[in-house]
């Protein structure tokens, strides 16, 4: 209830309902037939296929996700109650820490110039004193999760590419005046897909060894960033 993201699970609720994979429910005879027609890597799209027609029969049952969305409103109510207002929350996000409300792509765009405004820094070697920018690790964060998605699409069912899609939105609508993706990769490590995803792929590429001490090595320097007061991601150690 007071993750910004967590309204979001609405999606794949719904999509998980409507299209499985579920093991508590038959699917329709003709959208069963249409699944297992399909060839093993193309099931993850057949509803697309089938022109959007849901796999699973509507129930009572769907009205259970309302709790999603009616979390979030108890929780705005509280808020209100409290006399910060229902959108308390933003408000702070807007007030205390830069952040703005824009559309995605106008977050990407953002992102990708501050990025390469820092790499030219950087290629310069001109110091930037005590300021610190995540502007390019956050880039290539959008960048290797991008590509993550682009595996779910192929790897797994939507209602999982759904998520992430979703969840990686949610960041992008909202970038700091100063750093527009700040905080990107800390949005991204949640979205549990992606790392699916990674997994499904090592495997596939027999990578695995070199995925988990890739990724192991840069837990220690990120941890050696934290630990020295310096903000992850950026150049300085």
């Amino acid at each position: 209830m007071t993750r910004v993201t967590g309204v979001v699970l609405l999606v794949p609720v719904l999509l998980l309902f409507l299209y499985g994979p579920r093991c508590d429910a038959a699917p329709t005879r003709s959208s069963d037939e249409a699944a297992t027609s399909q060839p093993r890597g193309s099931r993850a799209s057949s509803w697309l296929r089938s022109g959007w027609r849901p796999r699973y029969r509507i129930t009572p049952a769907i009205l259970w996700s309302a709790l999603i969305p009616a979390a979030a409103a108890v929780f705005a109510a509280y808020l209100a109650i409290r006399g910060f207002g229902a959108t308390g929350t933003l408000d702070a996000q807007q007030q205390y820490s830069g952040h703005l409300l824009v559309l995605p792509v106008v977050g990407i765009w953002d992102g990708v110039i501050a990025g390469w405004r820092q790499l030219q820094i950087e290629l310069a070697g001109v110091h930037t004193g005590g300021l610190q920018t995540q502007a390019l690790f956050q880039l290539g964060a959008l960048i290797i999760a991008c590509l993550g998605v682009a595996g779910c699409v192929r790897r797994l069912p939507f209602a999982y590419t759904a998520y992430a899609i979703c969840g990686l939105l949610v960041a992008l609508s909202a970038p700091t005046a100063y750093d527009p993706l700040r905080g990107l990769a800390r949005y991204a490590t949640v979205l549990f897909p992606l790392y699916m995803c990674a997994g499904s792929w090592a495997t596939e590429q027999g990578a695995r060894r070199r995925l988990l001490i890739g990724s192991a090595l840069l837990m220690v320097l990120f941890t050696v960033q934290f630990a020295t007061g310096n903000m992850v991601g950026t150049p300085v150690l």
